[in-house]
């Protein structure tokens, strides 16, 4: 018996690049969502000590956490995967603009809580990290566009999430009105 490994596809060419990114991008929200989840009290101290108001770091207490597992679920799913990459893709810009921000005017002061194993890191090697990520991110979303878009060029086949009628009721059409 033989067993292969697929997502969306057999995992080789570009859908090998989009599964590598997949996975990257899933390790990084678990580990994000594993801190916050395991130092819930600092997460939460630390979200409050931010120069924005209270009502907002409360928001952010909630919304951060749901808007990580929605990654993750959306990344699992080879259908929707393009959206997990749209959504790490706008979470990442997001930090990374506000490590730029917080570099560039002198915020550099304030704690950030993301993750333990990089607790000792400069602002500059968090920038690069995040920044990486984005780039992971966006190059993830490109590919995801790609693939999508070489299987829904194919005679007889769906694109992903697409239908897979569509082109059986084409055929039709055109044999009963030549």
């Amino acid at each position: 018996m033989k067993i292969e490994l697929t997502y969306g596809g057999p995992i080789k060419g570009m859908n090998l690049w989009r599964f590598f990114a997949t996975v990257a991008l899933m390790g990084l929200w678990m580990v994000a969502l594993f801190n916050q989840a395991y130092g819930f009290t600092t997460f939460v101290n630390g979200m409050l000590k931010h120069d924005f108001p209270n009502w907002l770091g409360y928001t952010f207490i909630v919304l951060l956490p749901l808007a990580e597992t929605t990654a993750i679920v959306l990344l699992v799913i080879p259908k929707t995967n393009r959206y997990g990459f749209l959504l790490s893709s706008a979470m990442l810009l997001t930090f990374t603009g506000y490590i730029a921000a917080a570099l560039f005017a002198g915020w550099a002061s304030f704690d950030c809580l993301c993750s333990k194993f990089n607790s000792g890191w400069s602002w500059m090697a968090h920038f690069r990290f995040n920044l990486w990520f984005l780039m992971l991110a966006i190059a993830g979303l490109l590919l995801s566009l790609y693939i999508r878009k070489q299987g829904s060029g194919a005679e007889g086949t769906a694109a992903e999430g697409g239908s897979a009628k569509r082109p059986i009721i084409n055929k039709i059409l055109k044999t009963v009105n030549p």
